[in-house]
């Protein structure tokens, strides 16, 4: 039995939510997650494409494959910034 001086432990979990967190696509294509992510997934899908497959395409040489990875690099900057608009809305209290 402990004494009434010793130090409680802390639990590790967080504290119960009030209400439940946003549902996950009903948030990322909100209106307000869509004008910040596409952008984003613009700028970065674009450069990305660039860099990475910017002489197959000036070649003209480029092929399904090519444009496989061109859309990868648009879809993958949208997720990421996706998951972090939905994390911060997931942690307002």
């Amino acid at each position: 039995m402990s004494s009434p001086d010793a130090p409680r432990r802390r639990s590790s979990r967080p504290p119960p939510r009030s209400e439940p967190p946003p549902r996950l696509l009903a948030t990322v294509f909100s209106r307000a997650s869509l004008a910040k992510c596409v952008p984003i997934a613009l700028v970065v899908g674009t450069l990305l494409s660039l860099v990475n497959q910017g002489s197959v395409l000036f070649a003209g040489t480029a092929t399904g494959v090519t444009w496989l990875r061109v859309a990868v690099n648009y879809l993958v900057p949208f997720c990421v910034s996706s998951a972090g608009f939905y994390g911060a809305r997931r942690s307002r209290p």
